[in-house]
């Protein structure tokens, strides 16, 4: 695996990660409403 390869993989993972906790906030909020 190269450098780039890497690199891709840990934004698409972070991607991931970001979408995941943003649907749990909200979640979150809907459920103290």
């Amino acid at each position: 695996m190269n450098a780039l390869t890497i690199v891709w993989l840990l934004v698409g993972v972070g991607m991931i990660a970001a979408v995941l906790i943003i649907k749990k906030k909200r979640n979150d909020e809907e459920t103290n409403n």
